[in-house]
């Protein structure tokens, strides 16, 4: 997988200040972000090669903290049927119809974000998908004379980790906090975004074992296998 950084032009003085973070040194942040993944290892060599690609991942994130920009951990469930559960794609069709046709519209007050004098402010977002309650609540009499081998499969949702220009900072922060996104769409039932820290991410691909692909904006609107 091509992990290299997305370069953008980040303003020397930006028009909305941003709090003053700690960053830990490169290897303090590392030894951190290696025994998180692995409390027997002590350096990357010794992760296996999808924790070596998370680590990577977290790595990424370091270096636009650096460049000052600003991340978040969105977190964004969406409604279920009763009776099945909606596939890794339809889920994943939620958060591109949401992020590109609502979110992006109001963060830069306007439906023409590609432009290329919007392009270096657009937020660098990668999404992964994570499961919860792995079968549905059965409510239809129907529906409990199934066999076990019916069950369906795991509710998925999203973790986001979305790196913001300091210039959109002020913007984007009135979304923080609880059920922002569901005015945004009304597939969403519960979404939460907080401030995080670069190894945010290590907590948000956990499942990336089992779902390979992520989605990644703004250069790709489709997913991206890591092998």
């Amino acid at each position: 997988m091509n992990l290299q950084k997305i370069h953008t032009e980040i303003p020397q003085h930006s028009q909305y200040q941003s709090r003053p973070i700690s960053v830990p040194t490169q290897s303090e942040y590392r030894l951190k972000c290696i025994q998180y993944l692995s409390r027997s290892a002590s350096t990357p060599l010794e992760l296996s090669k999808l924790d070596q690609i998370r680590l990577a991942l977290s790595d990424m994130f370091q270096t636009y903290q650096n460049e000052y920009r600003i991340l978040y951990h969105m977190t964004v469930t969406y409604f279920q049927p009763d009776t099945y559960n909606h596939s890794y794609a339809a889920t994943n069709r939620f958060f591109v119809n949401m992020y590109l046709k609502k979110l992006l519209p109001y963060l830069f007050e306007s439906r023409h974000f590609n432009r290329q004098s919007f392009r270096h402010l657009q937020p660098i977002a990668y999404v992964f998908a994570d499961e919860h309650e792995s079968l549905p609540v059965l409510q239809s009499e129907s529906i409990r004379l199934l066999p076990k081998s019916s069950a369906f499969a795991a509710r998925l949702h999203h973790h986001a980790i979305v790196a913001i220009h300091p210039d959109t900072q002020e913007r984007f922060e009135t979304l923080l906090g609880d059920n922002t996104l569901r005015k945004f769409s009304n597939k969403v039932m519960t979404s939460n975004i907080k401030e995080a820290e670069p190894m945010r991410v290590l907590y948000a691909t956990k499942m990336l074992c089992k779902y390979e692909d992520y989605l990644t904006f703004p250069n790709g609107w489709t997913s991206v296998r890591h092998k």
